[in-house]
């Protein structure tokens, strides 16, 4: 599977698209906006999507706030969100400081989850990535 990192665009009018489908794929911001705008509008139609499912931004003050500081945190967390049977949308914001987070969502291969991770490009533009889970 080879992913290409978009170029800089507008997100708005391909979010949708892009939070609908069920293949690894990846959407880009504009730089002027900046990181936390691109995050914004994934959240929000994540949101509309799936009002039901249970949305995680997963960033420092996140894993603070909930204690999280190994990837054993993370995997007990994340088992007990999908225990209330529901579907968990987890938006990773940049290069988090749990070694080897990645590894915990794969333990969950098949299951109800999504996994989006967003961090910036080479060119400085913010992408966020829909991880293969």
């Amino acid at each position: 599977m080879v992913f290409a990192t978009p170029p800089e665009t507008d997100p708005r009018p391909l979010v949708a698209g892009f939070v609908a489908t069920k293949e690894p794929t990846a959407i880009s911001g504009i730089k002027t906006e900046g990181m936390e705008t691109l995050i914004q509008i994934v959240l929000d139609e994540i949101a509309r999507q799936e009002p039901d499912s249970i949305i995680l931004k997963v960033d420092r003050e996140f894993l603070a706030d909930n204690r999280i500081t190994f990837p054993r945190e993370l995997e007990a967390f994340i088992g007990d969100r999908l225990s209330e049977g529901k579907k968990v949308n987890a938006v990773i914001c940049g290069n988090i400081p749990v070694q080897n987070w990645h590894l915990v969502f794969e333990k969950y291969k098949g299951q109800n989850i999504e996994v989006y991770f967003c961090e910036y490009n080479y060119k400085v533009v913010p992408n966020c990535t829909k991880l293969p889970i």
